[in-house]
């Protein structure tokens, strides 16, 4: 399963783009790196085995403007946050729009792998989704 899952990384940042990359296909998994969520949007998204992880200071909107601008074009992806900036009201805000994780910098590899394994099965198995 993890060779054909597609992980969408948000990230203002080169050189952090860059390692989420490289941790990405030592895992096998395909790996997309956009700058902002504009750049994100303006590409064909799969339907399913796929996830975007989204730096929180790049997104500069966070809350509820990647879910809703992702579902207002038709796609339900996971989200996972990542951020240098965790606050209780970030927190609470991944937590209320829904997010599949949410972890602060820098993160633990293999719980991020497996929020991915995770975000991804849930999608694929949930006929919400």
């Amino acid at each position: 399963m993890s060779s054909a899952i597609t992980v969408f990384i948000i990230d203002d940042d080169e050189s952090m783009l860059r390692a989420m990359a490289r941790i990405m296909k030592a895992a096998r998994y395909r790996a997309v790196c956009v700058r902002s969520v504009e750049d994100l949007l303006a590409m064909k998204l799969p339907a399913n085995d796929a996830v975007i992880i989204a730096d929180v200071s790049s997104t500069r909107q966070f809350a509820e403007t990647l879910p809703q601008q992702l579902h207002g074009q038709g796609w339900s992806l996971p989200v996972i946050y990542l951020t240098d900036y965790d606050t209780e009201l970030t927190r609470n805000e991944a937590k209320r729009i829904g997010a599949a994780g949410y972890y602060r910098k820098p993160v633990d590899e293999q719980a991020l792998l497996d929020a991915i394994t995770f975000a991804v099965r849930r999608t694929t198995t949930d006929p919400v989704n």
